[in-house]
């Protein structure tokens, strides 16, 4: 038998070896890929649940008649930083209706807020940021909820027939 047919050549050997090489590269760095994604995937879920958690233990209070104070509360909770903001409700960014446009029909309006009223106004925008550090770059989730401080809605005088009734957590009601 001749040497060529009983067995492989060094170069056939190190072709085969490359290419194994190769596909082995190639697979180690698909599967980190997938790794960190999992890992980004997580983190962000984590801090969807502390975001919705802090939203919902807001809402709670809003439901008993407890309205946060304007400003900003930082907290840290592991390694997520969290940004609850409240901030007067702009007013004046909403499209205004004629009560025939579908707009209101009688109840009370409520004042637009300006540099002076900014901080008595009814309606609160309640912002939650929660933020953590993803290799190089800032991740985060936000949450933004509405308020309203039942205390601060003017009433009019005289106690018509037509005032509005509160209920609940801030509900307007005839």
């Amino acid at each position: 038998m001749r040497r060529s047919e009983r067995a492989f050549t060094l170069l056939e050997v190190m072709a085969a070896v490359a290419v194994v090489a190769i596909v082995f590269t190639t697979l180690a760095r698909v599967a980190n890929q997938g790794l960190q994604s999992q890992g980004t995937s997580k983190r962000r879920f984590e801090a969807s649940l502390i975001a919705d958690r802090a939203l919902a233990d807001i809402e709670s209070d809003l439901q008993t008649g407890i309205v946060p104070e304007f400003g900003e509360v930082e907290s840290e909770e592991g390694f997520f930083d969290v940004l609850v903001e409240v901030t007067p409700f702009d007013m004046a960014s909403l499209p205004s209706a004629s009560p025939g446009e579908g707009g209101s029909t009688g109840a009370a309006a409520l004042p637009a807020p300006t540099a002076a009223n900014a901080e008595a106004s009814p309606i609160r925008t309640i912002e939650i940021t929660v933020t953590w550090q993803e290799g190089f770059e800032e991740q985060r989730v936000i949450r933004t909820t509405f308020g309203l401080d039942r205390e601060a809605i003017p009433l009019p005088e005289g106690g018509g027939g037509n005032a509005p009734q509160l209920r609940g957590a801030g509900g307007l009601s005839r």
